[in-house]
């Protein structure tokens, strides 16, 4: 009889457990879908933020192009004697340092892409914008939002720059860049396996 009673007081425990692990997954995986991963790029590679050799002036944006830029990554300047200007488009076009939205010349310099859209960046030193030391990057929505911005409702011209990233292939991340729809499935999976063993 207490072998019976031992029995069925273990199948209620489990069936509590089992209860409890259940009302905590749809939590789980909600939680984990809006899971947003961000990351940090360097411009420039090893080289860092330096003017391009001659004749190679879109070197930064032809970098940017490859990658898919999503509100929360950071973007890291390392340069040595220069400096880094964050601009509008109009500036960024006529290459002016005057009156920039933010100056940098700590050397080591991590601007955070915090809305969708284009952030616009070149050097602070004479010359060096005209060569080719300036950068445009283009934030997408969160998602992976790919669709093309519609024209203005008035027929106006966007902010898009008049040179700079022209759409590209947004599909292909750099391989020193992580993949963050798989770093999110397979954070998702050791959670779910993690959750199946309590």
């Amino acid at each position: 009889m207490q072998l019976l009673h031992v029995k069925s007081l273990n199948r209620v425990v489990g069936m509590k457990r089992q209860r409890q692990r259940s009302a905590l997954l749809p939590p789980l995986i909600l939680s984990m879908a809006t899971l947003g991963l961000s990351f940090q790029f360097k411009v420039g590679g090893d080289k860092g933020w330096i003017k391009p050799p001659d004749n190679r002036t879109e070197v930064y944006n032809n970098w940017a192009r490859e990658i898919r830029f999503q509100v929360g990554d950071t973007v890291y300047f390392e340069y040595v004697n220069e400096s880094v200007l964050v601009v509008n488009a109009a500036h960024y076009n006529a290459c002016s340092v005057n009156d920039p939205i933010s100056k940098h010349a700590d050397g080591e310099t991590v601007v955070e892409l915090d809305r969708q859209g284009y952030f616009y960046f070149i050097s602070g030193k004479p010359g060096r914008c005209e060569a080719g030391q300036r950068l445009i990057i283009d934030v997408m929505a969160e998602h992976y939002d790919t669709e093309t911005p519609s024209p203005a409702p008035d027929g106006g011209t966007s902010d898009r720059p008049a040179s700079g990233p022209s759409g590209g292939d947004r599909s292909r991340v750099p391989e020193s860049a992580a993949d963050k729809s798989t770093v999110s499935s397979a954070v998702l999976t050791c959670v779910l396996a993690a959750y199946m063993f309590m």
